[in-house]
């Protein structure tokens, strides 16, 4: 982050871009959780109804939907906290502390 406001991002577009990143994240988690994890489900239930006469399949999706929105609750606010815990200091201060662990 302090490289890009060193190049000339303003905080405003660095804040938007956080965000429009955690956002592409959980699209991108809750499509695998949709398709791969759901197949995944879908076998595990086939497999354990076979051995099992009694047990009956019931997809769960309110719980997946409760999944999905905790997502997109933490993919948009960790960065949300970092950002703001990072404009603290100023940006050459952040430079200097960035050139000496390198």
């Amino acid at each position: 982050m302090t490289i890009m406001e060193s190049v000339g991002m303003t905080r405003k577009q660095l804040y938007k871009m956080l965000t429009l990143e955690g956002i592409y994240y959980c699209l991108c988690l809750t499509a695998c959780m949709a398709t791969v994890g759901s197949l995944i489900l879908w076998i595990l239930g086939k497999v354990i109804q076979n051995n099992l006469a009694y047990f009956v399949f019931d997809y769960p999706g309110g719980a997946l939907l409760i999944i999905s929105c905790s997502f997109m609750v933490l993919c948009t606010s960790i960065p949300r906290l970092i950002f703001h815990r990072t404009l603290k200091e100023s940006v050459t201060t952040r430079l200097k502390r960035f050139q000496n662990t390198i």
